[in-house]
């Protein structure tokens, strides 16, 4: 039997040496935000999985008011995007997160980016932008498929979004 002592230093140097590894997340939705006539689930998924979920009605309003915030309809699903990625990952948000973000809006990147960043700083978060990539997710990854079985109520969404929660980070 090990001592109680240097059973403590072993799983001490456990949790120094899992803290140190990167946690790579892949990051999809379904529905696309543009659809307004059914709601939209983000979801993220690595070995864990979350997802936040937001009603076909309050994206019309969110999507109305930053029509009259912006011009551009695509920037501003684009900065939606980007809010709904921040409000699902913004709790697991360290220097070792590495977000893998489905091409959901091609050009748009530095958008999405830039106000994830943007959110993070404005909330006392590190999260760069060198920790944000863009690539096709594809079908049979476990975001996506988070994503669709939540849409579909299979499983139920870790957090389900007012009005009022996203408006305040736009």
């Amino acid at each position: 039997m090990m001592p109680l002592k240097c059973y403590l230093v072993v799983r001490q140097l456990d949790y120094q040496f899992v803290s140190m590894q990167l946690m790579h997340i892949e990051v999809d939705q379904s529905p696309r935000i543009e659809e307004t006539n059914r709601p939209s689930v983000v979801a993220f998924s690595n070995g864990i999985w979350s997802s936040v979920y937001v009603s076909a009605k309050n994206k019309k309003r969110l999507i109305k008011l930053l029509r009259v915030k912006r011009k551009n309809m695509k920037v501003a699903k684009a900065v939606l995007f980007a809010v709904l990625i921040y409000l699902l990952v913004e709790n697991i948000i360290t220097t070792k997160l590495i977000v893998d973000i489905d091409l959901e809006y091609p050009g748009y990147e530095g958008e999405i980016k830039a106000k994830l960043t943007q959110l993070a700083r404005k909330n006392r978060k590190k999260l760069l932008s060198d920790q944000i990539t863009f690539r096709a997710v594809g079908k049979k990854s476990s975001a996506h498929q988070k994503a669709w079985q939540t849409y579909r109520k299979k499983l139920m969404p870790k957090k389900v979004l007012s009005f009022e929660e996203v408006e305040k980070f736009l």
